[in-house]
């Protein structure tokens, strides 16, 4: 993993070059070194001209590496009905409406003299899905053929 001094400009072209990952859907997460990196794969869903991949087209992965992991968190928040009938989620329940990556008051509490701390949020439109406060980002895209 890179160790970017200060990883915003990076993590700043990320989300412009993926358009800060709209409708997108949160394909896995791992976590690694005891739980101190994580990587989440995002399926991307769009297309060079603006329009939603069809299933049948190849799939790029884009794969955000966090390193120095302080803190992650996910909320499902599922409703009576996915609670009553699991059998019937599928790929939507992992669609994300975006991701944000800053500094927050949360993020900045672990602040070192040298180290800056980010927060990564998740986000449904029903709310925050999957938070993690890193200080270290890389990340790499992955092409896969139908």
């Amino acid at each position: 993993m890179t160790s970017y001094l200060d990883p915003t400009s990076e993590i700043e072209r990320v989300l412009g070059r993926y358009e800060d990952f709209s409708e997108c859907v949160v394909d896995a997460v791992q976590w690694s070194r005891g739980g101190t990196h994580i990587e989440v794969s995002i399926d991307y869903r769009w297309n060079a001209d603006g329009t939603v991949r069809r299933a049948a087209d190849d799939r790029i992965l884009v794969r955000l590496q966090f390193g120095r992991v302080q803190e992650i968190e996910v909320r499902n928040r599922l409703n009576g009905v996915q609670l009553d009938e699991p059998e019937r989620l599928d790929w939507g329940i992992s669609e994300i409406s975006r991701l944000v990556i800053g500094e927050t008051a949360r993020s900045r509490a672990y602040a070192r003299e040298h180290t800056r701390f980010y927060e990564a949020s998740f986000q449904r439109e029903s709310g925050v899905c999957i938070t993690i406060v890193f200080a270290d980002f890389d990340w790499s895209e992955i092409a896969l053929a139908t």
